[in-house]
């Protein structure tokens, strides 16, 4: 492929179907100027068409459960918002629903209350506890050090395994650096 903008499957699929694209608005136009991606779009047109004029028969039942569980999201296609609004609004109408449920005259209001300031206090202790995390973190790390330093004066085996283990980690960062300055 030689094209630096290759357009995703998800828009390509909604270009052939007449829909608009979901992750690239101009993707009608890009594949209008590049050579490669209006011949891709071309050949899943022709691709529907044979679909379309094909007798049902041809294909085994399932093909269709099965072409839609092989087909994973790309990258792009999975930090696009476009793609989660319904599981969105599906956890949306969840929580409210559950306070609704929470709202519900089953219990009388002081359990009500009860049961929602127990909620809330959980909460409470979840958030001071995820901000106190750095600086928990950020006091044991001298002590962290020290000890890693006497596991490695007395086994020298282990402090060279352990050291080596943070070569992908390395490989890692410097690979998330280099996408981060790709995409600026």
């Amino acid at each position: 492929m030689n094209c630096p903008r290759s357009l995703e499957p998800v828009d390509v699929e909604a270009l052939v179907s007449g829909d608009h694209p979901l992750l690239a608005a101009d993707a009608a136009e890009h594949a209008s100027s590049c050579l490669e991606c209006g011949r891709r779009l071309e050949a899943f047109r022709q691709l529907d068409v044979w679909l379309d004029g094909a007798e049902p028969d041809a294909f085994p039942a399932d093909l269709r459960a099965s072409i839609e569980r092989l087909r994973a999201f790309s990258r792009r296609e999975a930090k696009s918002l476009k793609l989660w609004r319904t599981p969105l609004a599906v956890a949306a109408a969840l929580i409210a629903g559950s306070a609704l449920l929470l709202a519900v005259p089953a219990l009388s209001a002081s359990e009500n209350l009860d049961l929602l300031g127990a909620l809330a206090g959980s909460f409470g202790a979840e958030v001071r506890v995820a901000a106190a995390w750095p600086v928990l973190l950020w006091r044991s790390l001298p002590a962290a050090v020290s000890s890693f330093s006497a596991l490695a004066a007395r086994e020298r085996a282990a402090a060279a395994g352990a050291i080596l283990l943070l070569i992908p980690l390395g490989w890692w960062f410097a690979r998330l650096a280099a996408r981060r300055r790709a995409s600026r």
